[in-house]
């Protein structure tokens, strides 16, 4: 019986062995990314705050520009268009015409809804979109033998390039718009 008793404690001291002490459950860590993310109330005080700055390779940022406040806008409109010319009031809703050194900006109650831009240079559509502040991949455009339309993209009610012949499809000419004053 010694024996019986002598193996059945030596396998519970084997066993123990090879056991390891209970687990104890540790705090979890917050990772250091997680603090420095602003709440959302803090983000919402800040974004009066932002500053603008245009992006490298952008000619006009229209995808900044479109849909923005006149008012507000006049110190990017004048560093990025240059010079205002000519101001023109525009029958039947269309709002107020000011044409800029580099370009046309049409006001709709003080909201800027459409630009409309001779290219410096001759560029394809993809440059095109970029020298615009936009993506450069379009899923479809509407083409015709004179002009490239986009319709319903990233906001804007419509895009068309204008074509410099039929024969080519290099871009001299584009006309943003981000709404039309006729469906408000």
């Amino acid at each position: 019986m010694t024996s019986f008793l002598s193996i059945t404690m030596l396998s519970w001291w084997f066993l123990g062995l090879g056991c390891e002490p209970e687990p104890v459950l540790q705090a979890i860590e917050t990772p250091a990314i997680l603090e420095e993310v602003p709440s959302a109330e803090q983000r919402l005080e800040n974004q009066g705050q932002v500053v603008y700055q245009k992006k490298d390779g952008v000619y006009i940022d229209v995808m900044y520009l479109g849909g923005r406040n006149w008012v507000d806008s006049q110190p990017i409109l004048l560093e990025q268009l240059g010079d205002l010319q000519e101001t023109q009031a525009l029958p039947m809703r269309q709002g107020v015409r000011y044409r800029y050194d580099k370009g046309t900006v049409f006001v709709y109650e003080d909201r800027i809804y459409r630009i409309d831009l001779p290219l410096p240079e001759l560029l394809r559509r993809s440059a095109v979109l970029q020298s615009l502040g936009f993506p450069e991949q379009v899923d479809k455009y509407l083409i015709t033998h004179r002009e490239y339309v986009l319709e319903n993209e990233w906001e804007f009610r419509r895009m068309r390039m204008f074509r410099d012949s039929k024969d080519n499809e290099w871009v001299k000419e584009v006309s943003v718009w981000k709404f039309s004053p006729q469906e408000l």
